[in-house]
């Protein structure tokens, strides 16, 4: 809509307008209706009294009756007519019928959301054919197929009927929140470099109970303790990285980067594998440094940004 229609574009700094029929519009309807059905009824009222009053021979009842008829008909159809002005000499807002206005904000996507949907299909490796049993298809694994197959590297293919299939990110939460919206930019960043060096699962970028607001670590009484078979709030450790800046400022809001921290599962070749891979490949780039950024932690591996 134009903004001299729609002020509100500029006064919030909406991408448009929309307008919806309000009650007042129905009204209008209403009332224009009323006045036609009125001004037809009138009519009828005052052609009758004229029949009355013409056989009315003299009658005095009848001719008044038909004055009557012709007066009240005459008196109503004037009100009907004149509401309007009644109605704008009371307040002029009576009679100006506006449509709900409602300011539309555009929708943009997170950027570190764009950067790991953009890494979605970084993993890329080759796969038997789909007519082996034992060997689960591109399809079922959620991969899309590289025809190219450059993605894979043509050195590694072992037999040319092999085909390329690139895997999306995968996630460890599928029961739970998506937590790629609390990524801060630069961590999106880092989680695409891991990514492209194989498929690794992450098992954690924020706190699920953040979600359901059982944990708020900016609460000075807030309880950490990740120890099982302890209550806990909070899955991580107070001061945790995977907060960034809800340690001290909060609150929480879902469509929010703020982590500095991710968690990888540990994969079949061992935590200290995949721990050599990010520092080789991505520790310079992102200046991480061993036993203190890139940590094995039991079933998965931490991975946090210096500076958060």
């Amino acid at each position: 809509q134009n903004p001299k229609s729609c002020p509100e574009i500029n006064e919030t700094k909406a991408a448009g307008c929309l307008h919806i029929p309000w009650i007042g519009e129905y009204l209008a309807s209403l009332y224009k209706f009323a006045v036609l059905a009125s001004t037809i009824v009138a009519t009828v009222v005052i052609m009758i009294a004229g029949f009355i009053w013409l056989t009315a021979g003299g009658n005095v009842n009848q001719i008044g009756t038909a004055k009557s008829y012709i007066g009240g008909a005459i008196m109503g159809l004037v009100l009907m007519l004149g509401s309007y002005t009644i109605l704008n000499l009371i307040n002029s807002d009576l009679v100006i019928f506006k449509a709900l206005r409602v300011a539309v904000v555009e929708k943009k996507e997170l950027e570190q959301v764009k950067i790991l949907e953009a890494a979605r299909y970084q993993s890329c490796r080759w796969l038997d054919p789909q007519t082996q049993k034992e060997q689960p298809s591109c399809q079922s694994l959620q991969g899309e197929i590289d025809l190219s197959g450059e993605r894979c590297g043509f050195a590694s293919r072992t037999a040319p009927e092999q085909t390329c299939c690139c895997f999306p990110i995968p996630l460890d939460l599928a029961t739970k929140n998506d937590q790629k919206a609390n990524a801060t930019i630069k961590l999106a960043e880092l989680i695409t470099c891991v990514q492209a060096k194989g498929m690794q699962t992450i098992t954690s970028i924020s706190d699920d109970n953040l979600f359901n607001e059982t944990c708020q670590p900016w609460d000075s009484n807030e309880i950490f303790n990740p120890q099982p078979g302890y209550q806990q709030n909070c899955q991580h450790h107070r001061g945790s990285k995977h907060y960034g800046r809800l340690n001290t400022t909060g609150p929480f809001t879902p469509n929010s980067g703020f982590s500095c921290a991710v968690d990888f599962a540990t994969p079949v070749g061992g935590c200290a594998t995949l721990q050599d891979t990010v520092l080789r490949f991505c520790g310079s780039q992102f200046n991480l440094r061993p036993d203190d950024e890139v940590l094995c932690e039991g079933s998965h591996l931490h991975v946090e940004l210096r500076s958060c």
